[in-house]
């Protein structure tokens, strides 16, 4: 009897019905925790019984066994403790109502008579308490001397910052998820609900900085590293949607079983977490149908310009609530995003026009080509032409507003992040720059001559991990990126986009007032994201695609011209015509192309001189 008492194993059922009065006691009583030591080493005679019989017959599996029972006597460890850090946090609870609703921040000056009105003699003495009873909380764990629990060596001082990791997780996650939810659609509740998230994450990670030298943590590191975590995790499982195979919650690199990542369930119907609950909170705001963006503003506006809807001053708040590791994931979620509906546009593509326009399309080609030269009979074959392909275009119109939508807001988001960097991080963002124009110099080098100057292998992950930094910085160009690569190319391609482009045409009209085509109908589509929509597709084929589709367009704008001058003298551009030359002004401009490349296929002096009507 007395050997069964000392080994402890017949306690493995009903330890853990002692963990509430364990807790109680180091709660009332904080330098109790240094008792649990000796418990702990006499826990360790647990690993006796399962392993004797192993190292009798000198089993290859007594280690591995070792350390599942050590691991499953470290996680009741960590259970006992985890009291330490949740008592730490009810505390710092209001030492976050403090500082961010209570103490006052000293001016660099202060007047003598109203000294005693900073001071806040009371509120500081509240502070200076509920600061040291966190600091006597974890006062005894610090004091603790290593132990080892079988094969394990526990570390008070990481055992102490574990929970206290655990419980940052916690609380960081769940007021995200908590605050991140649009149910009325309207741009008023996003702003506040960001501002709510900044005023909270922002006194919490101030309090949290504050404890730090007083239960001898690291607290900024911590915060990031946890609020990064965090961020990668969620982003991660909201983009298994868009994967074929999918990354499960226990297969992720960034979840852990000593400090777990909570999972809530969906509060909508198409996002998983509050990363893609405000990824689509952004599209909707921003949506072509609704609102009108102004290139010069950097901004989305209502269709009577009566106020910017999103901007700089959203995408500011955004930063401020959510920080850098949230925008940069907004844009990956983005990119996944632009991926998808890529690719359903192809299949639709393939689908529509394979299926029963493949030999008109050849012969419409023939009589067109070459594109150097007038069609006879020109009136009548566009506008057969464009009866012909008619029910191709409402969905184009959808699929390439909603691909330039994105396009623009991931734009908007390389340029905050770029900005932002610029200031907080100047020499970061000055090294990454110059590095990268010393690689595409090494890359052009080669392209020069290839046999002396090498490109870097596949196995060598400079170029990835370069462009990490790089997109974390805002040093890329979502326009010129490649999101997917295909082998098989689309039939009549370049003539169906100059169709489209020549179908919306009529849509829209100039303004002179802010210097861009608007469409005709309140309930349009937004020009800009159309523009950029069809500059984003074309950039994924090879580039003698949009040669052809610019002399499709050079063409019908000569025939044109010809036609009229022809019938009655030509005094002044159809409005048809003008829409066509601006929109591709608005090409060369988002699409990075130079102006002589599309005078290449029109005279340059009507290219130059035509009126904005």
């Amino acid at each position: 009897y007395q050997r069964r008492v000392r080994d402890i194993s017949y306690a493995w059922e009903i330890i853990d019905s002692y963990v509430v009065f364990m807790q109680k006691r180091i709660k009332e009583d904080p330098s109790s925790v240094l008792l649990l030591r000796a418990t702990f080493l006499k826990l360790a005679s647990i690993l006796e019984l399962p392993l004797i019989r192993i190292n009798q017959a000198a089993s290859p599996d007594f280690f591995s066994v070792s350390e599942y029972y050590s691991g499953q006597l470290v996680a009741y460890i960590r259970k006992v403790l985890e009291v330490v850090p949740k008592t730490m946090f009810e505390t710092l609870k209001l030492i976050i109502d403090l500082q961010t609703n209570v103490i006052r921040e000293m001016p660099t000056k202060v007047e003598k008579d109203s000294l005693r009105e900073f001071a806040q003699l009371e509120d500081r003495f509240k502070l200076a308490n509920a600061t040291y009873s966190v600091s006597v909380f974890t006062e005894g764990i610090l004091a603790m001397q290593t132990t080892f629990v079988g094969t394990i060596k526990i570390e008070p001082q990481k055992l102490l910052e574990d929970g206290i990791r655990k419980e940052l997780v916690r609380y960081i996650a769940a007021s995200m998820d908590k605050i991140l939810v649009f149910p009325t659609g309207k741009i008023e509740d996003l702003e506040n609900r960001l501002q709510k998230l900044a005023a909270r994450l922002d006194g919490f990670r101030r309090s949290f900085q504050y404890i730090q030298d007083y239960v001898n943590i690291y607290g900024l590191k911590i915060w990031q590293e946890e609020f990064s975590r965090i961020i990668h995790f969620n982003v991660e499982q909201e983009c298994n949607s868009f994967l074929k195979k999918k990354i499960y919650e226990w297969q992720s690199a960034y979840q852990s079983t000593a400090i777990p990542i909570p999972v809530f369930a969906p509060s909508d119907e198409k996002s998983v977490n509050f990363i893609g609950r405000l990824a689509r909170e952004l599209l909707t705001q921003t949506d072509p149908k609704k609102t009108v963006f102004l290139d010069q503003q950097s901004g989305w506006w209502d269709k009577s310009f009566a106020r910017e809807i999103v901007g700089i001053r959203t995408f500011t708040l955004l930063f401020s609530a959510v920080e850098v590791f949230s925008v940069t994931g907004l844009d990956k979620l983005l990119s996944f995003m632009i991926v998808k509906e890529l690719q359903a546009f192809t299949q639709q593509y393939r689908r529509e026009v394979d299926a029963s326009l493949k030999s008109y399309l050849n012969e419409l080609k023939a009589a067109l080509e070459p594109s150097t030269t007038l069609p006879t009979n020109a009136s009548k074959l566009y506008y057969q032409a464009l009866s012909k392909t008619s029910r191709l275009w409402p969905f184009f119109i959808e699929q390439l507003t909603k691909i330039g939508q994105m396009q623009l807001l991931r734009r908007q988001i390389s340029n905050l992040l770029n900005f932002t960097c610029k200031l907080d991080s100047n020499l970061l963002y000055n090294t990454l720059n110059v590095f990268n124009q010393a690689i595409l110099t090494d890359v052009k080098a080669h392209y020069l001559n290839p046999d002396i100057k090498p490109y870097p292998s596949e196995e060598n992950e400079l170029l990835p991990e370069l462009t990490k930094y790089l997109e974390t910085v805002g040093i890329n160009d979502p326009f010129t990126k490649i999101y997917f690569t295909t082998t098989d190319q689309l039939i009549g391609f370049p003539l169906i986009m100059s169709l489209f482009v020549l179908s919306q045409s009529p849509s829209f009209a100039y303004s002179p007032h802010l210097a861009l085509l608007q469409h005709r109908s309140r309930s349009g589509y937004d020009h800009t994201p159309y523009v950029v929509g069809i500059t984003t597709v074309l950039k994924h084929f090879h580039p003698i695609q949009t040669q052809k589709f610019l002399s499709f367009l050079g063409q019908y704008i000569r025939a044109n011209i010809h036609h009229s001058d022809k019938e009655k003298g030509f005094s002044s551009f159809p409005q048809e015509i003008s829409n066509v030359l601006i929109f591709l002004e608005e090409f060369c401009k988002y699409s990075s192309l130079s102006r002589k490349t599309v005078e290449g296929y029109l005279p340059a002096y009507i290219f130059n001189h035509f009126p904005h009507q």
